[in-house]
């Protein structure tokens, strides 16, 4: 199990401002998927694995104004045969269309296409996935390509548990 000197953390300011950002965002939000995307954006920065000062900080800003659709979606391109009961064994992916592929593994998105637009745009614009034709491409390493890019990835790995701590908050020294 991982842990860190509380001590050593009070004195880290990249920690400090982190904790700082995390705190105000947190007070302006219920949704649970934000509040432990911020938790464990602290953790990666308390075990040293948080990208530089400046892409922490706009990480954490894209906590605070992404919705849990936004991150539910960045999800399911990093691995899309983890989402549910696996929509995917029904799609013929040489002719799936975005749509397609959104509707049929979020029935909570059929039918709204000017709002998952809109999210994917939102996604494109912070530079988190890259820009997608009507079709969509499935890859062999299980993956929807060429949607999830490097930084999309980097922000994932910022905003998730770290696998040594799973649920449990670290002990702390």
């Amino acid at each position: 199990m991982a842990s860190f000197s509380l001590g050593a953390l009070s004195e880290n300011e990249n920690f400090v401002s982190g904790v700082l950002q995390a705190t105000r965002i947190a007070m302006q939000t219920h949704q649970k998927e934000k509040l432990d995307a911020l938790r464990s954006a602290l953790l990666n920065i308390a075990l040293g694995r948080a990208p530089d000062e400046d892409l922490q900080a706009v990480f954490l800003s894209y906590v605070e104004v992404l919705t849990p659709t936004h991150i539910r979606l960045l999800k399911f391109f990093e691995a899309p045969s983890a989402v549910g009961a696996n929509p995917l064994a029904r799609i013929d992916f040489t002719t799936v269309t975005l749509g397609q592929l959104l509707e049929e593994t979020y029935p909570e998105l059929r039918g709204r296409e000017e709002f998952w637009g809109l999210i994917m745009e939102d996604l494109t614009r912070r530079g988190l996935v890259d820009p997608v034709d009507t079709t969509v491409r499935y890859s062999d390493d299980n993956r929807v390509e060429p949607i999830l890019n490097s930084m999309g990835s980097q922000f994932l790995a910022f905003i998730r548990t770290p696998p040594e701590l799973g649920d449990e908050p670290p002990a702390p020294r």
